[in-house]
């Protein structure tokens, strides 16, 4: 069966570069714009990993990660999140799960191990 997974970014460039990526690796791919639109679309869909950059406007990717693991059946959600700025101070999160945490500008090969890694 095809993974499912949920791409969040503010910035479009990026959303459709990453897409197409994850894409043509035969993975299913839903975007969103913002972490509004991403818990709505938790709410009506099964998603197997999460794809989220840190920073955007309104929700950001740590509070969005925290509303979906706080949903019964993200509770263990792999998340990657990409940040133009990676900080190694941020602890786990409540539950003690750590976001991976990838590096923009996005090497290809990196964001493909990383989700292989937590997919398989």
């Amino acid at each position: 069966m095809t993974k499912k997974i949920l791409l969040v970014d503010d910035d479009e460039m990026v959303l459709i570069a990453v897409a197409d990526l994850l894409r043509s690796q035969g993975y299913t791919v839903q975007t969103a714009a913002n972490g509004e639109r991403a818990l709505e679309l938790a709410e009506v869909e099964q998603f197997d990993l999460c794809v989220l950059d840190t920073l955007m406007p309104g929700i950001t990717g740590r509070e969005l990660a925290r509303s979906l693991r706080s949903i019964e059946r993200y509770s263990k959600l792999p998340i990657i999140m990409l940040s133009a700025r990676p900080s190694n101070d941020e602890g786990p999160e409540e539950d003690g799960k750590q976001p991976l945490v990838l590096a923009k500008p996005i090497r290809p090969e990196r964001l493909i191990a990383m989700v292989e890694s937590v997919l398989l």
